[in-house]
């Protein structure tokens, strides 16, 4: 969506009655954009290959998912306007009435161009039903260019250039570019500064930091020492012998960075799941639930009937999850003699949309008997 927008103009020139430059480049661009076009999708097509082991086309698969079969929506819906009111003001913070202003004075040129690309592919991914901000990140650099001369403008104050009636000054003594309502601009850095930090180090930071408490305490008991940073070779145990599974994570879905953080191909653990319908009719896909759905419609039942075969060993050294799963496990104590304590307790968010995810990030430790 966004190339085809910069290629289009270009196709345009080529066509038209009156091009803007002579064919001869037209033809440059041409031959340039097939030879490179050509190289990506080939070493693109074999990397794919070489990962997955079989012939396949992501953009192929990227559209059948979210377009033919529809099934991103097994995620969650929002509405038309998302990218407007949520997105844009997301991705551009304090920025945002300078990146509008810069999107209102791009009426000509690259400027026009980058505009149309960002209108375009808001539009269309808005025609979706499921929304997310990352989805359009690679708008951000575009954003970005349209708001700087705003930003400046507004910001600093350019010397006027010199008349060519009359002879130039020398450079020593030529006016400098001045800042001006500073008040405001060290407001918006501060503001900036402050949401990145707020953003990058404390909200949501507990599920980061038991990643790090979990891989830790694998260290600590299971490897010797000369091991414990090692993430290439698979290390070797201490004389204690790591359990089958060391950790489950009874989280909603997608709420840890999970196996990437956890380094040691020795540390087993699983979570919950919530792989979408893709062989489930149509029809049906309205009463589909997901392991993690069936977990929390009711836990012991899950506890019972699906851990304990392949892939799902039970029980655990540690069980994962948020502050609320503590009464769900006091509750399974005699229903599936599951006894626990709490091991490890770090503050997570200081607001959140989801009642799963409310609270501490809690580690719970297993008993035995």
């Amino acid at each position: 969506m966004i190339w085809f927008c910069v290629v289009a103009p270009s196709l345009i020139n080529i066509f038209s009655s009156n091009p803007r430059i002579p064919f001869s480049d037209d033809l440059i661009f041409l031959r340039e954009g097939i030879i490179c076009g050509l190289l990506v999708l080939t070493v693109s097509g074999l990397s794919d290959f070489l990962y997955f082991g079989f012939w396949t086309f992501p953009p192929y698969q990227w559209l059948t998912f979210n377009i033919t079969l529809d099934l991103a929506v097994f995620y969650g819906r929002n509405d038309w306007h998302y990218y407007f009111s949520q997105g844009l003001p997301l991705l551009t913070t304090t920025y945002l009435p300078f990146t509008l202003i810069g999107l209102w004075r791009a009426t000509s040129g690259i400027q026009m161009i980058l505009a149309i690309i960002i209108f375009q592919m808001i539009g269309t991914l808005s025609l979706i039903a499921h929304k997310e901000v990352r989805f359009i990140y690679p708008l951000l650099p575009l954003l970005h260019i349209l708001t700087g001369p705003a930003i400046a403008s507004y910001f600093t104050t350019s010397p006027q250039p010199p008349s060519t009636k009359i002879k130039p000054p020398p450079p020593t003594s030529l006016p400098r570019t001045t800042i001006r309502r500073k008040p405001l601009l060290i407001a918006l850095l501060i503001v900036n500064a402050a949401i990145a930090y707020y953003t990058s180090r404390r909200h949501q930071s507990g599920v980061l930091s038991v990643q790090t408490f979990l891989r830790h305490e694998y260290e600590s008991l299971y490897l010797t020492p000369s091991l414990k940073s090692t993430t290439t070779t698979t290390p070797e145990p201490t004389n204690a012998n790591p359990p089958p599974l060391f950790a489950a994570y009874l989280l909603p879905c997608h709420s840890t960075p999970w196996r990437s953080s956890l380094v040691h191909p020795g540390l087993q653990a699983w979570a919950l799941t919530c792989e979408p319908p893709i062989t489930v009719a149509p029809s049906e896909r309205s009463a589909y639930q997901s392991e993690a759905d069936h977990f929390y419609a009711d836990p012991s039942r899950f506890l019972r009937e699906s851990v304990g075969r392949a892939g799902r060993a039970w029980p655990p050294r540690y069980i994962v999850g948020f502050e609320g799963l503590g009464a769900i496990l006091d509750g399974l104590e005699d229903d599936v003699r599951l006894r626990v304590k709490e091991r490890w307790r770090a503050f997570n968010s200081d607001w959140i949309d989801d009642e799963q995810r409310w609270g501490d990030v809690v580690v719970w430790e297993v008993l035995e008997g």
